[in-house]
This record gives structure tokens, C-alpha cells and sequence, in this order.
């Protein structure tokens, strides 16, 4: 939570999304939610009293065309880039690992 609440000010974005998060899965523990509440706003002004972040950065939502999209974790885009690999280059161990991450994936 501390350092979400330091890229919350690097990025110079809202808490209130997390806050309401935390609020819905410990609401049956307010001394969670207070305690990590406390944590992220902690986090966020150590991030702004320490001054060692020269910059704040504000990104802009994308502008996708309509369309369908694919959206993937990092654990799959490396599973497709190691297929792709072991498919170039050919060898019997290779073909055991697409074998082996084609399970994994579909």
C-alpha cells in the first residue's frame, strides 16, 4: 500500500478507486481498512515531502478505435514470446515446451 500510494502521487492520480476497493473487501474489518488506508496516504505524502521525484506525470486515457481487443498479462505475453521462439527454432525440447504452454494458455 505505501508504495501504491507513492505512484498515486508520481502519477498524480485519485485514491478514492482503491479506497472504495479496500472499504468492499474489508468490510467486515474496519481495523484493516483504516490500516491500510493510513499506509496509502502515508505513502503518497512521503512521496511528496521527500522531493527526491523532481516530476509528476499525468497520462492520458488512450483513444482506441472501436474494434476487439486482447488484453493480456505479462505471464502470457512471455508464454506467447517463448512459443514463438521455440516454434523458429525447431528443436524436440522446443516442442515439448509449446506442447506444454498450449495447456497452459487455452
Amino acid at each position: 500500500m505505501f508504495t501504491l500510494g507513492m505512484c498515486y502521487f508520481m502519477f498524480n492520480r485519485p485514491m478514492e478507486y482503491t479506497e472504495q476497493y479496500l472499504e468492499k473487501k474489508f468490510r467486515k474489518k474496519p481495523q484493516l481498512i483504516d490500516a491500510n488506508k493510513k499506509v496509502l496516504h502515508d505513502g503518497y505524502n512521503y512521496a511528496g515531502n521527500i522531493h527526491a521525484i523532481a516530476n509528476t506525470y499525468t497520462v492520458q486515457p488512450a483513444k482506441c478505435e472501436k474494434g476487439i481487443y486482447r488484453n493480456i498479462n505479462g505471464n502470457q505475453a512471455t508464454a506467447w514470446g517463448l512459443l514463438a521462439a521455440a516454434e523458429k527454432s525447431g528443436d524436440l525440447f522446443s516442442v515439448a515446451l509449446i506442447l506444454s504452454l498450449q495447456l497452459h494458455l487455452f
